[in-house]
């Protein structure tokens, strides 16, 4: 027998495995018993983490003397597959087979695999090639069953004309191969080349390798195997990677290392398969065209099983999955995507919970300054009527300086004394990224951009407003310079502490204003602000003195003298005056008591993170802590500002704080609204807080609750936001798994959503620093936010949120494991493989959704049986949705077929469950060719979706997506006129679930214009295009979508007869897919549209 069992005494061979590891060593090189380095043997590692379900076999074999090496090794080709033939007997079960070649050895086992005649006939000296094609159904059950295939050295050539070496002879004479019988020909080159081109067609799993290291012959050292030479031209998935090792020791692969936990992916996935599908497969000795006619009568037995359908003939046929050339029938279309023009609701006036803070005190010299930059073009200063503002584009102003100047308060002041020279103004709050999105969601509801109803996808609404700043028109269709139609609008970005999170959100274009608070200096000559602004400088003596006397709510009693030495202690921060003047009131001091007491105990320097050290004089320092008296107050309001002091500081509505029904964390938190309103005043008359009486919302200054937090001791700042994650979460709405996708909430949750990024920031930090527990109640509300951002078309913003849900749920498994626990871990897997999926991440989405249903598989029922339920269903369709973005879509049907069956096998099924599973199978059969049973599924998925909701379903977007696959299976019919109708239902119904900004707006879009450029529609075809090309260049993510649709334009350019802009958008294509797919040298002309098609995920073809 030519193979041998590895590791016999570790595992015996008449074990069922469930995956056969063959190698296939090179000639002359160390045998696999023997690859092994320092880390240890790493077959043998490979061994131990499957047990009995991996055998690993040797296929042994010897160079054949009187012939070439090359020779030599394709003849042992005829005696692989017999081998093979014994791990899979045609009358069991087959088991998938993972192949590891060796240097030359990869050769025999591309022979094997070979299936083009046309090669075949090619190399008429070669007997190796004879008849192979027309025997491969002899080995079908091997070769349909080879899971992938591992490269450790071998040689791919397409194109010898640059080779001026012979490959083998290079190879081999960096082996221990005994030279005196072995030769090389001058067809080694060119037989290397056309074996490379005929394994184009394999579809398995590929890894390929090569060496950084040079080998040493007779004293000599170079590379045998360049990077070029491992690269797989034709097979563009295959995962390259360069090994810090010499030729020779390829093999002994580093245990730990990228390349071993690749190979060890690969088999893990092999051996997940198997187990969970385990049917017997019966191949009988037949023709090639009868297993294929065998194979679409199982396919559709398949679909009759689940659907009942009676099957008809199908005549039509087209590329599978791929549109075909321009030579469509002309069908015309008058049906085309014309968004409505929004009514704007102006003048605006869209600054949340912001208030003006009275009396406001000085600063007149500011605002002017403010005013000579900021104002609309022909409009004067209320404070120099004189001054007129210079014409420009967009304006701005940053107003810089230390926390506790009084930036906010001035820019407050600015826009609410200057409210009737805008039409429109917003206020942001800038020092979150999470917290920018929902503030510009407001803005676009509060300016009639969208209706309520309509504000779902959170990007979408943050690109409308953006669009809108840059083209601030009343009428979409004038001119922004027609008489009266341009609209002059101020933008604040408060609290601008990290430039990059504002990036996303700053007009490109405009003739608007900006107004930018920071305690970054460099602001005012940051890039975005183009030098303009200035650093706020701390009241004068006299000025401080004027402005204690105006906050005091009563005169004080004093010296003179006294006054002025306190307004020197204060250094001129108004925050510190209104800290002084709280404390005197509180404690009914005069300025000459004040006084005293600064100079009898001072006060600790306060040094917060992020906050500088606040000296007032050169050798004095005041602790605002201290001085707005913490530890005088009572325990109900020191629990009340701790809590505030992790919450959003800009807009904490009161009835957040009241509406609690269960004990918290800190006891003396106020319970009822007497108490709350007893602290809050308090609170209020101490000026730590403010107070909107319309708005019935508490804000606190940034570094208030910097100074607080900082104050409490460890015990009690965990407690404190320990109460302040229950309030977030008492007032969270949370949405059932069965339940997605629900509009509902997000009005609710919008407004409680920046407490919880809050939170989530603060509990980051200490649980990631073990300074706090993980708590069960932390993981579901993390989760469910996460989850909430991504409906709102935010994925990788969702990402943050699910990691902190696992470390909690993985931390919460050692100490206090429960089933609430293991559910949401279940759950937070299968969120993070959904946000793998619209991030274009394949390999985290299976990474993840393998280990949910490993998960799922772990309960056990009362009965002792495995648990089926709604959820088994949902993970087995994501394993599938998985498995088909990794191009792997026999598994993605076996695991759609499970969710469904799963689905059908519970009491309460309902047909409309089958939205999630039947459109996948249907996508599937379409890019696998299968247009009849495409087109029977999804037609299915149709009518259910009908019967329930009307033909024009707006309540999920699932009902888009059948739409979409329906539409595309018509296109590669070449039916334009139902691909028309389709796409354009398709279009519609997701811009009213989705919003005409989401990525799969950007889809459908795309593929209308294909639909259109078939028609010969070009000028219609460009709107699509340029809808599309907007909507993918706004997320990293969607460069795969964007490069497609790169590709699309030049076609269009094409059609229409411009030759240079096609040439240029093609290469700007070749461009970014080669960011993408580094491994594919091949030049921009090479590629066609099915390379670029590829790129997109399944459900976005």
């Amino acid at each position: 027998m030519a193979l041998k069992l590895l590791h016999p005494t570790v595992i015996s061979a008449d074990i069922n495995a469930t995956l056969n590891v063959v190698i296939v060593p090179g000639i002359g090189l160390l045998r696999p018993a023997g690859w092994r380095n320092s880390s240890g043997e790493w077959l043998k590692m490979i061994q131990k983490r499957h047990g009995e379900r991996v055998r690993i076999w040797h296929f042994d074999y010897e160079a054949i003397k009187g012939q070439s090496i090359l020779q030599s090794l394709l003849q042992q080709s005829h005696v692989l597959p017999t081998a093979l033939h014994q791990l899979n007997p045609r009358d069991l079960p087959c088991r998938a087979i993972l192949v590891v070649c060796q240097s030359l050895g990869g050769l025999i086992w591309k022979q094997v695999i070979l299936s083009s005649p046309k090669v075949s006939q090619t190399i008429n000296n070669l007997k190796a090639y004879t008849n192979m094609a027309e025997k491969r159904h002899e080995n079908n059950n091997v070769l349909d069953h080879i899971f992938g295939v591992v490269f450790l050295g071998t040689p791919h050539i397409e194109d010898t004309s640059q080779l001026d070496i012979n490959i083998v002879e290079t190879i081999v004479r960096a082996s221990a191969a005994p030279f005196n019988f072995l030769s090389f020909t001058q067809e080694d080159n060119q037989m290397i080349a056309l074996i490379s081109k005929g394994f184009s067609d394999f579809t398995g799993h590929i890894i390929s390798t090569f060496e950084t290291v040079q080998s040493k012959y007779r004293g000599v050292k170079w590379k045998v195997l360049a990077k070029e030479h491992a690269v797989l031209p034709s097979n563009p998935g295959a995962e390259i990677y360069g090994i810090p090792s010499s030729h020779e020791n390829l093999c002994k692969v580093e245990i730990g290392g990228e390349l071993y936990k690749a190979i060890a992916r690969l088999i893990d996935t092999a051996v997940f398969k198997h187990e969970v599908f385990s049917i017997p497969q019966v191949v009988t000795e037949v023709s090639s065209s009868s297993l294929i006619e065998c194979h679409k009568e199982k396919t559709q037995d398949r679909v009759s099983s689940l659907l009942s359908i009676e099957h008809k003939q199908e005549t039509l046929s087209a590329s599978a999955g791929y549109s075909s050339t321009f030579s469509y029938e002309v069908v015309p279309s008058t049906n085309h995507f014309e968004p409505e023009q929004p009514k704007l609701r102006i003048p605006c006036f869209s600054v949340g919970s912001q208030t003006r803070k009275t009396p406001f005190f000085g600063r007149d010299d500011v605002l002017r300054s403010i005013d000579k930059s900021l104002l609309p073009d022909s409009i004067q200063s209320p404070i120099d009527e004189g001054s007129i503002r210079p014409s420009g584009n967009l304006k701005t102003f940053a107003l810089c300086g230390a926390g506790g100047i009084g930036k906010t308060e001035l820019a407050s002041e600015y826009i609410f004394t200057r409210r009737d020279k805008y039409l429109a103004i917003f206020w942001v709050t800038a020092d979150s990224r999470n917290v920018l999105l929902e503030d510009f969601a407001r803005i676009a509801v509060e300016i009639g951009l969208q209706e309520k109803d309509e504000a779902g996808d959170l990007a979408e609404a943050c690109e409308l407003v953006k669009g809108w700043l840059c083209n601030p028109v009343k009428d979409a269709e004038s001119p922004l310079s027609s008489p009266g139609n341009e609209i002059p609008w101020l933008l604040v970005l408060d609290n601008v502490d990290d430039w990059s999170t504002i990036e996303d959100f700053w007009p490109t274009t405009g003739i608007g204003s900006i107004l930018i608070t920071s305690r970054d200096p460099l602001s005012r000559s940051h890039v975005f602000t183009a030098q303009h602004g200035l650093d706020l400088e701390p009241f004068s003596s006299s000025d401080s003195l004027e402005f204690l006397h105006v906050v005091s709510q009563n005169p004080f009693k004093g010296s003179p003298g006294s006054a002025k030495a306190l307004a020197r202690w204060a250094g001129g921060l108004p925050l510190v005056i209104n800290a002084m003047a709280s404390t005197m009131s509180a404690q009914n001091l005069t300025y000459d008591m004040m006084l005293s007491l600064l100079e009898k105990d001072g006060f600790a320097a306060v040094s917060v993170e992020g906050i500088p050290q606040m000296h007032l004089l050169p050798d004095v320092s005041v602790s605002i802590a201290s001085m707005i008296g913490l530890a005088c107050l009572d325990e109900c309001t020191q629990s009340l500002i701790y809590v505030l002091s992790f919450l959003n500081p800009d807009s904490i509505h009161q009835k957040l704080l009241i509406d609690i029904t269960d004990e918290v964390q800190l006891s003396t938190f106020p319970k009822n609204y007497d108490e709350l309103s007893y602290a809050q005043n308090k609170l209020q008359k101490a000026s730590l807080i403010t107070f909107n009486e319309s708005t019935h919302t508490i804000r606190m200054h940034r570094i208030y609750q910097d100074i607080v937090r900082e104050s409490l001791t460890p015990q009690v700042r965990v407690r404190a936001l320990s109460t302040a994650l229950e309030i977030a979460s008492e007032a969270w709405v949370y949405q059932p798994l069965e339940n997605r996708f629900n509009t509902a909430r997000y009005e609710a949750c919008s407004a409680v959503f920046p407490h919880v990024d809050r939170v989530y920031q603060h509990y980051e930090k200490l649980f990631r620093s073990r300074q706090i527990g993980a708590s069960e109640q932390a993981a579901s509300l993390f989760n469910d936010a996460g989850w909430y951002c991504f409906e709102r078309g935010l994925p990788h913003e969702s990402k943050p949120f699910y990691r902190l849900t696992q470390s909690i749920c993985e931390a919460l498994q050692q100490t206090s494991p429960s089933e609430k626990v293991a559910s949401l871990l279940r759950e937070n897997h299968n969120n993070q493989g959904s946000a793998a999926n619209e991030t274009n991440n394949p390999q985290e989405s299976l990474h993840h959704n393998l280990t949910w249903i490993s998960l799922m598989r772990e309960r056990i029922s009362s009965d002792g049986q495995q648990k089926i339920d709604y959820e088994l269903g949902c993970a087995y369709n994501e394993v599938g949705v998985a498995y088909a973005m990794n191009n792997m879509y026999s598994l993605a049907l076996d695991f759609f077929e499970k969710s469904i069956s799963t689905y059908k096998s519970l009491p309460d099924y309902d047909e409309k469950w089958l939205g999630w599973p039947l459109p996948n199978i249907g996508m599937v059969y379409w890019i696998q060719g299968n247009h009849k049973l495409a087109l029977e599924v999804l037609h299915r998925m149709r009518e259910i979706y009908e019967t329930a909701y009307g033909r024009d379903d707006r309540q999920s977007f699932k009902t888009g997506k059948v739409l979409y696959g329906i539409g595309n299976v018509y296109l590669s019919l070449g039916d334009l006129e139902h691909a028309m109708e389709y796409h354009l239902r398709a279009l519609s119904q997701w811009s009213e679930t989705l919003g005409t900004g989401h990525h799969r707006i950007g889809d459908v879009s795309h593929k209308i214009a294909q639909d259109l450029i078939g028609q010969g529609q070009f000028e219609k075809a460009q709107e699509y295009l340029t809808q599309a090309l907007r909507i993918f260049a706004r997320r990293p993510h969607h460069r795969q979508e964007h490069a497609r649709t790169t590709f699309r334009q030049g076609q269009l350019y094409l059609a229409s007869g411009n030759i240079d802009q096609a040439e240029q958008s093609f290469k700007a294509a070749h461009k970014q897919r080669q960011s993408l797919m580094p491994q594919d040298v091949r030049s921009w002309d090479e590629l066609s549209e099915k390379d670029y098609d590829k790129l997109v995920i399944f459900m976005s073809r």
